[in-house]
């Protein structure tokens, strides 16, 4: 198993938030080593998931969550942090003896998984995608003309908004059960680093993102607009990843 954390700070209207970035791969990972982290329902409920697909995206989901949450304070412990779906199977997290209400954000792809904790007072949302042409064609159906024209049908552009997308509807909290013109992108334009580029929203102009290319993938992360933090931190953690010899989708 590969995982790496990273522990970095956002601020918002003179407010700092502690929030902890995990990855996480399964592969070459040994079975008692994964299944040790999972308490007891988790595990029952793993058991009980009869497809390979699906146990090995609940472990991602599941391990990268903990070890972001571990990784804000080393005193919590894995098997005493919990993750239940809320009424709109959103993740919900839950950690024993810790006073402070904590939110977690997770995505996953292929062999690699990525969640992101941070306070309940806070707001983030991520997502990453694999970049291929088939994917793109599918998504661009779901571009608006406006969106269509900014993407010039590039595909890497075209999962960026796809990926930003699916970041805020974690946020809001409907995934894509809500209409999908709300999410409509309505600039992009590339950051001052290389490969990092910021997208607004039309109907969100509160909210903004920063997607990452590394190796096949687009990575999003969405905040509030005008949030400060460093993108560096962020590209550290991909970094990492990009070390990993892992298989892609």
């Amino acid at each position: 198993m590969f995982h790496s954390e990273k522990k970095t700070i956002f601020s918002y209207k003179d407010k700092i938030y502690p929030v902890s970035f995990s990855a996480v791969s399964l592969e070459n990972s040994d079975k008692t080593e994964i299944e040790k982290y999972l308490g007891t329902r988790e595990y029952e409920y793993f058991r009980s998931l009869k497809y390979r697909k699906k146990r090995h995206d609940y472990l991602l989901s599941r391990l990268s969550a903990k070890f972001a949450a571990t990784n804000l304070d080393i005193s919590y412990i894995p098997e005493n942090i919990t993750i239940t779906n809320g009424c709109f199977m959103q993740p919900c997290l839950h950690m024993k003896n810790c006073e402070s209400g904590y939110s977690v954000s997770i995505t996953h792809c292929s062999n690699i998984g990525i969640s992101v904790v941070f306070p309940d007072e806070y707001a983030v949302g991520i997502d990453l995608e694999y970049i291929d042409t088939k994917s793109a064609d599918v998504i661009k159906e779901y571009l608006t003309e406006n969106e269509r024209i900014i993407s010039r049908n590039g595909n890497d552009m075209i999962t960026m908004m796809w990926t930003a997308k699916e970041a805020l509807s974690k946020i809001i909290r409907t995934g894509f059960t809500a209409n999908m013109k709300i999410f409509e992108i309505s600039t992009t334009c590339s950051s001052d680093t290389e490969n990092v580029f910021i997208l607004d929203f039309l109907y969100f102009s509160n909210m903004t993102a920063y997607s990452f290319r590394f190796k096949e993938y687009i990575f999003s992360v969405v905040m509030p607009k005008n949030s400060d933090f460093s993108i560096s931190d962020i590209i550290s953690l991909l970094k990492k990843i990009k070390e990993w010899k892992i298989s892609v989708k």
